[in-house]
């Protein structure tokens, strides 16, 4: 049997290859794009497979179809992969987008506010948050794009009112979407209400309960409940209490309900994780035990 040089090198010689150039800049394009999607922690590693990929998918196929041959470039096809480890769910396929509208949300306990409302921070934020269930999702092999990006600032720069808050957020979101495979969104925040009501001890332990938020202004409404009720449903199965449970927002007026940007994605979620009177630490035990949840989960 030839090997896969010899094939190629037969196909060289036969029909040389001289593609116009309107396929080279089309694979160009294909190209690029995919690279986009790869994992950015296994760029190097992994993007010089996925474009050789391509181009070998694409040149023999174009030999199988138009020159026959059909035995040695299904032999070409399968071998090129035989030693390629599929990914799990969290390798350059997939990826879970994390962010926090709004960004600089904190902790009385952190930085003395004085009153809920003066609970804001530039750095000791909700982001944090976010960042350690980010690492600890890494941990477990699971790709996260976290952005920490600072909304609120965002907000003052363009002379927008608080309101405008996931207007801005969605810029951001919709162009990671478009250069990036995600399949889940968490948009994570902080609760407003009091300790006795956002905290929940389990095995002598305080943790920070969680919330999970649905609108019902978007035609992914049903999608994301499902998705919420799953993660739910696999928090309390993991650890009793600490869901809040599922939030519904709806609104007589669906035309001015906030969608928090849901409609943008089949799996996406907005997370409170504590409330104003919680402490990072009680933040970063939820986050370490909802990366648990969320392996089950995903890799069910």
């Amino acid at each position: 049997m030839l090997t896969d040089k010899e094939i190629f090198e037969l196909i060289k010689e036969t029909y040389p290859l001289e593609p116009n150039q309107e396929f080279v800049s089309e694979t160009e394009k294909k190209l690029m794009k995919k690279a986009k999607r790869i994992n950015k922690k296994k760029v190097v590693k992994r993007s010089s497979f996925a474009a050789s990929g391509i181009v070998l998918f694409a040149i023999t196929l174009s030999w199988l179809f138009l020159f026959g041959g059909k035995e040695s470039a299904i032999h070409t096809i399968n071998s090129f992969g035989e030693n390629n480890i599929q990914a799990p769910f969290s390798g350059s396929e997939s990826s879970i987008y994390i962010y926090h509208t709004h960004s600089k949300e904190s902790f009385i306990p952190e930085i003395n506010a004085d009153a809920p409302q003066d609970a804001n921070h530039n750095t000791l934020n909700i982001t944090l948050i976010g960042d350690r269930l980010s690492q600890e999702l890494e941990k477990r092999n699971i790709s996260t794009i976290h952005n920490s990006s600072d909304f609120q600032n965002e907000l003052v720069e363009r002379g927008l009112p608080y309101e405008q808050s996931y207007s801005i957020s969605r810029e951001v979101l919709e162009q990671t979407l478009q250069d990036n495979n995600v399949n889940i969104a968490f948009d994570i925040h902080r609760d407003s209400n009091e300790r006795m009501v956002t905290t929940q001890e389990i095995s002598g332990v305080d943790y920070a309960k969680i919330t999970f938020m649905v609108s019902s202004a978007n035609e992914n409404f049903e999608e994301n409940q499902r998705f919420a009720e799953i993660l739910h449903e696999k928090t309390e199965e993991m650890y009793p209490g600490l869901s809040s449970g599922i939030s519904i927002f709806s609104s007589v007026n669906k035309d001015e309900q906030n969608n928090y940007n849901q409609d943008l994605l089949d799996q996406s979620v907005l997370l409170l994780i504590g409330g104003v009177e919680n402490t990072l630490e009680e933040g970063y035990r939820t986050a370490e035990a909802f990366a648990e949840v969320i392996e089950q989960v995903v890799k069910k």
